[in-house]
């Protein structure tokens, strides 16, 4: 408690959803991660000094995410918006945000070890697996695209991507090896990123069976509706529009869930199925269906709408 007289420390201010080094009204589109990133960073500095945070890179690829996530967070002040100075920020002081918080990076692609590993150096705390996250321990067979920039599990030709390399990595039950790490690093907050070029339809009931996702407060996932073959793509659509739901009922469910949706790996190509679902639920009746029990079916609706406002 202050003494008599003293001035009490200035209240905690969130930062800006769309906070970087300035407040812009609107973040960057398509950038969920910016305000993601940004209710971390106001998380971490309500808390005692003490407290930590970790993020979880599950398909790191080259670092950006990550980098970014420490390069803004040494930039946050311990009070108010204005970003540190470039003089403090050189020194890194014992209150700045980016000393709190650790990464694990995991990406199996050999070509991104050396910026992955030089980034895990810098910040303490930090590890980098040079495996692929998967649903059991294995070795797997990877593809490569003719860009050397984006590797996956999947055979993309439906998709019209061609495969330029393929290669066998190692992979691990990174739910398993995560709860192992979570409960030795006890973090206060966890923000967990999954990029996975298309593997995310496998992984993710995975990760929420086995209670992984429930231990996040911070999610965000990049969905590739479009590696999927075309016979696959509904369930896959039925999944992202349902996993946000599905964490609902986690003991704590997460604070956060992000979704990115690049227009080029989800929207053009045709969904087995999805047509004739938007036939069958477009509010009118179909074909045998009284018009009594049709009325009787909005009633119903109507006063479940009621109940849920």
């Amino acid at each position: 408690m202050p003494l008599l007289g003293s001035p009490s420390p200035p209240p905690s201010v969130d930062l800006p959803p769309c906070w970087i080094k300035s407040a812009p009204a609107t973040c960057p589109h398509p950038r969920v991660d910016i305000p993601l990133r940004n209710q971390l960073y106001s998380a971490l500095r309500r808390l005692p000094p003490t407290e930590h945070a970790l993020v979880v890179d599950i398909g790191a690829n080259d670092g950006l995410f990550s980098l970014n996530t420490m390069h803004l967070a040494e930039q946050v002040p311990p009070q108010g918006i204005g970003p540190l100075s470039a003089s403090r920020r050189a020194k890194q002081p014992a209150d700045s945000l980016a000393r709190r918080i650790s990464l694990i990076l995991i990406e199996p692609q050999a070509t991104m070890a050396r910026s992955l590993q030089r980034l895990v150096t810098r910040y303490t705390g930090s590890a980098y697996w040079p495996v692929a996250a998967w649903t059991h321990d294995a070795n797997l067979t990877f593809r490569r695209d003719r860009y050397k920039v984006r590797s996956s599990l999947l055979d993309a030709r439906d998709s019209g991507r061609s495969t330029r390399e393929v290669y066998t990595v190692p992979a691990i039950d990174v739910a398993s090896r995560l709860h192992q790490e979570l409960d030795r690093r006890r973090p206060s907050l966890l923000l967990l990123k999954l990029d996975v070029e298309g593997a995310e339809y496998e992984l993710v009931p995975h990760l929420l069976m086995n209670g992984l996702l429930c231990r996040a407060h911070y999610l965000l996932f990049e969905w590739h509706l479009n590696s999927l073959p075309q016979r696959s793509r509904l369930s896959g659509l039925a999944l992202r529009h349902s996993i946000a739901r599905m964490l609902e009922h986690c003991p704590t469910p997460p604070r956060t869930v992000a979704h990115e949706e690049f227009p080029d790996e989800n929207l053009g190509l045709p969904v087995d199925g999805l047509a004739r679902l938007a036939l069958e639920h477009n509010g009118t009746a179909p074909w045998g269906v009284s018009r009594k029990w049709t009325k009787h079916l909005e009633a119903v609706g109507s006063a479940r709408s009621l109940d849920s406002d």
